[in-house]
């Protein structure tokens, strides 16, 4: 009978500590680093999560933290990054503060925020140190998001070559800004005014352009023709005047809103360029 019960008193004491061992912070970091590798980040960020709360913040692995930011990276998962900064930053080294740093950047960047962007980069210029130690590719490339939100396409161009020389990443960016060419609103109207049509194909739609240069000459030769052939109370020139009259002014508001969205088409294009930058130089 003792026997039996110092047997089912050990049985119970060695289960206690495999499975003490089972949640230490060692096997979830193990076990989390593992489902990393194979692609599982769903499962990896929970046992991420699990390691950090297990683990004191002074003894937390700094690997740990970066897989975990490379995941919310990867997922563009905003809050997840925030939570990072929040808990686990200021116990990290530089690598993982500066990369944490980095995608906040990127996330800034899509949202193409102007205004917080003006304010991080003017205090990341303010950090000499901290500045000495980034690589050049991400210091080139901060200056040049900082510069296409403030839509100097001329200065962004010049700094993308200069990145070109430490990565080829920025050769795409480079040419995408040497290329970038906008439309004048003004002179699409004009050109429309004067012929219709002309103005859309200036902003890149021929064929809508052809096509309403067409249908507004059509229009207007018929109301002439019948205009010369009937009286005054004939329906058919009236009718035909008005249809001339209603599509040119559609062409003239066609014409310049089409700049517009030409412009547009070319300054997002820019800015996807980079988008895949901070993708390409994570």
């Amino acid at each position: 009978m003792k026997k039996s019960i110092l047997l089912i008193i050990t049985l119970f004491m060695v289960t206690r500590v495999f499975a003490q061992n089972a949640y230490s912070p060692e096997m979830l970091k193990a076990f989390a680093d593992d489902l990393y590798v194979q692609g599982f980040w769903d499962e990896a960020e929970s046992e991420y999560k699990r390691y950090f709360f297990a683990v004191n913040n002074a003894a937390i692995d700094d690997n740990s933290v970066l897989n975990l930011s490379h995941i919310y990276f990867q997922e563009k998962n905003k809050t997840g990054i925030e939570w990072i900064n929040s808990n686990l930053k200021r116990s990290c080294g530089f690598a993982v503060q500066s990369r944490l740093e980095y995608i906040d950047a990127s996330f800034m960047f899509r949202e193409r925020n102007a205004g917080a962007w003006h304010l991080f980069y003017c205090s990341l210029l303010e950090r000499t140190e901290y500045l000495e130690k980034l690589s050049p590719e991400w210091k080139i490339l901060y200056a040049l998001s900082f510069e296409i939100l403030e839509k100097n396409i001329k200065l962004a161009a010049e700094t993308a070559n200069k990145g070109t020389l430490y990565s080829s990443s920025f050769a795409s960016v480079a040419v995408a800004c040497e290329n970038y060419n906008q439309k004048s609103g003004a002179l699409a109207l004009c050109m429309s005014a004067l012929v219709p049509g002309t103005g859309k194909w200036y902003s890149g739609n021929f064929w809508t352009g052809l096509s309403d240069f067409f249908t507004i000459g059509s229009c207007t030769a018929a109301a002439v023709y019948y205009g010369k052939q009937k009286d005054a109370k004939d329906w058919r020139p009236w009718t035909y005047g008005s249809l001339a009259a209603l599509f040119y002014i559609v062409d003239l508001y066609g014409s310049y809103t089409g700049t517009r969205r030409y412009n547009s088409a070319q300054y997002n294009n820019l800015c996807v360029q980079v988008d895949n930058l901070y993708e390409q130089l994570y």
